[in-house]
């Protein structure tokens, strides 16, 4: 039985394939479509495969990739021409909600621009593959491992040619986000107009001298499991830490602080490891995703038991090296996993590629085009990316570092976010939300998930929550009010005024505010 077609209606017009980053992803002919209705005097129409990829293009300039029988059953409404023709038609992205207020049904009627259409066959190479070719691209500043990182004014990183265990004093660390490099998650520090965080390098600077790393890693093919043994290996016995991480680096930095748990042995036996890597409990049903195919059910499986035993591994380095984190900003971490990237990666990866070329100046996808487009044909499955399924709420990762038993007296500061007023990131706010029915979130990762940890000894944790137009996933290092928390979390200035708290743990991944944190939202 042949694949489903379906005719689309519109204005036809030229247009450019997309250039791909690799040769195992290979492009028919770009159809362009302006879309257009019958009662509006629009007579041409195209005919379209169910599993050609279709890029959308708003009139606000947001870009959504998705296939074409998603978009249609999702956003078409059939249209009869004037002789009687049927053909779908497009003119605006309507919420899917029903009860979606007046005031969201405006914002979330954006109105579709461009429609391009792709033909597009793949080799026989799995997301994941083409995941670690792109994690290639993006790591300009070499393979992955630690690396010193330059507080001048350009951001420069050279290889760390290991860690002395002589360096005095506390090693400051910075750990970069999914999909990303040091430069993509931090850089906006460095740039010339930002004077926050001129300031905040400078005093930086004079507090760590050459102390001052960033860790490079892959964040799709790869868990954070895995990455924080590469970091724990590559960190001199004894250091005492400073970490600051963006996003789901904030997981790796979440895992070095187990460390510091008295009874990490005793909790986390042989037994117990096998017991948390044995099933998923994801919450994949909830989110509507369907049961894993055998050949991808034995690679999830697969990587559990690469993530037991490097968790295990982990273990023993703690035993060895005896490391202390002492200071730890972490900034719009998933902790407690994201719905946002749980479900449709196509959606989300759409987000994150429209987020990155607006606020650092280029596509994620830039040199990688052909990963997103497998995700978006092949309507690949989060559970299959280790370092995605890792972001899922119930993940064993997102369990470990709620295990009641578990408790450190490792430093904890939170910054988070939520995008609020009458922008363009409002109007894509409320289409994330509309799509993967998430309470507050700064396109990314959901605000409530911030908040979560391992439980915390001593004097507990911070938390600060910035909102505002400007708050996004990738604006925390630009906006001052964010970067001036940062400089105190490290430092301990009088600017922080977040309380503290000796828990930081809910049981539910959407929650907007618990009481075991203390709360401290920005005007």
């Amino acid at each position: 039985m042949g694949e489903r077609s379906f005719r689309i209606r519109g204005r036809l017009a030229d247009a450019a394939s997309p250039r791909l980053g690799g040769d195992t992803t290979h492009l028919g002919a770009t159809r362009r479509l302006v879309p257009g209705r019958a009662r509006d005097g629009v007579t041409d129409e195209l005919e379209v495969s169910a599993g050609e990829v279709v890029r959308i293009e708003l009139d606000n300039g947001f870009v959504l990739w998705s296939r074409a029988d998603d978009l249609v059953h999702e956003h078409g409404r059939r249209g009869l021409s004037r002789d009687g023709g049927e053909a779908w038609e497009f003119d605006r992205l309507a919420p899917r909600r029903d009860g979606a207020s007046r005031d969201e049904r405006g914002l979330l009627g954006l109105g579709v621009k461009l429609l391009d259409f792709f033909g597009i066959e793949l080799d026989k190479v799995a997301a994941r593959e083409l995941g670690s070719r792109l994690e290639d691209k993006q790591l300009k500043a070499g393979p992955p491992g630690l690396y010193r990182c330059s507080l001048d004014d350009a951001f420069q990183l050279t290889p760390a040619n290991p860690v002395a265990p002589a360096d005095p004093g506390p090693l400051l660390v910075f750990i970069h986000g999914t999909a990303s490099s040091g430069q993509g998650s931090f850089g906006k520090l460095w740039e010339p107009d930002n004077a926050a965080g001129r300031t905040a390098r400078q005093q930086l600077k004079t507090r760590y001298a050459e102390r001052v790393f960033a860790f490079e890693h892959r964040s799709l093919s790869e868990s954070p499991i895995v990455n924080a043994l590469a970091l724990a290996d590559s960190l001199p016995a004894g250091a005492e830490l400073h970490l600051v991480t963006h996003s789901r680096g904030g997981l790796i930095g979440e895992l070095l602080c187990l460390g510091e748990c008295e009874n990490l042995t005793q909790v986390l036996t042989p037994e117990r490891l096998k017991e948390l890597f044995a099933a998923d409990r994801t919450i994949a049903e909830q989110l509507g995703l369907s049961p894993l195919d055998t050949q991808a059910l034995k690679a999830r499986d697969d990587a559990y038991a690469q993530d037991r035993d490097a968790l295990a591994e982990l273990i023993g380095i703690f035993a060895a090296k005896h490391f202390r984190v002492t200071r730890f900003v972490r900034v719009a971490c998933p902790a407690r996993g994201t719905t946002l990237a749980s479900g449709r990666l196509d959606r989300w990866l759409s987000m994150l590629d429209f987020l990155a070329g607006k606020m650092l100046g280029e596509s994620l996808f830039a040199d990688g085009l052909d990963f997103l487009l497998a995700v978006v044909k092949e309507r690949t499955d989060p559970r299959t990316l280790p370092g995605l399924e890792a972001m899922m709420p119930g993940s064993a990762l997102t369990r470990l570092l709620h295990h009641p038993e578990l408790l450190t007296p490792a430093d904890l500061s939170v910054i988070a976010g939520d995008i609020e007023g009458d922008s363009l990131w409002q109007k894509l706010k409320l289409l994330a939300s509309d799509w993967f029915y998430g309470a507050d979130h700064d396109l990314v990762v959901n605000t409530g998930s911030m908040s979560g940890s391992l439980r915390r000894s001593g004097q507990g944790a911070r938390f600060r929550e910035d909102k505002g137009s400007e708050v996004n996933h990738f604006g925390y290092f630009r906006n001052a009010r964010s970067v001036n928390w940062l400089l105190a979390g490290l430092t301990r200035l009088p600017a922080w005024m977040g309380k503290t708290a000796a828990s930081c743990r809910s049981p539910r991944p959407n929650t907007r505010r618990h009481a075991g944190v203390g709360q401290s939202s920005a005007a």
